[in-house]
């Protein structure tokens, strides 16, 4: 194996396994969990549902979906989530399930979203944005806010700027 697949190889991997860990308890039900406690949720799901099968049954009338019936189009009318309805294809054909599809989908978005970024931006970038994430995350946790974190972030924001800057 080559450098760069070993490369690849571990990033996939990497990434693979810390979306697993963030999305923890959606990795173990991933056929009967979602987001459908509100609307957007459970349009996602029907979305890349809709996408998914109309892209094997009726290609030519995928954006001919069934929500605003019997206007021609309607797809068009919010985010059409064609990549997304594509790559589920296989889960949802498989399993005939639309949670187990949007699922899948989300995590391999966490997954070939991160591996693409490492091969773009240098190590050094990498952890810098990783670090700003996590930091952000922290501030914005418990809902308050006090100068010392004001001050942490605005010196991430310096380390961020002089890693761009120099790596």
């Amino acid at each position: 194996m080559t450098s760069g697949r070993r490369e690849a190889t571990i990033v996939l991997l990497g990434f693979a396994a810390l979306a697993v860990l963030f999305t923890f308890p959606l990795t173990l039900h991933l056929g009967s969990v979602g987001r459908i406690d509100n609307g957007d949720g459970q349009f996602s799901i029907w979305n890349v549902a809709w996408v998914a099968r109309a892209l094997v049954l009726d290609p030519v009338h995928v954006l001919d979906a069934n929500i605003f019936y019997p206007h021609r189009g309607t797809l068009t009318y919010s985010e059409t989530n064609l990549g997304a309805g594509a790559l589920a294809v296989p889960i949802y054909w498989t399993t005939g399930n639309a949670y187990a599809a949007h699922n899948v989908v989300l995590l391999l978005s966490f997954v070939l979203g991160g591996s693409i970024l490492t091969f773009v931006l240098s190590p050094l970038l990498v952890v810098a944005l990783a670090l700003a994430a996590v930091v952000s995350a922290i501030v914005v946790f418990d809902g308050e806010s006090i100068w010392l974190e004001g001050i942490a972030l605005i010196g991430l924001y310096c380390i961020i700027a002089a890693s761009f800057w120099w790596g």
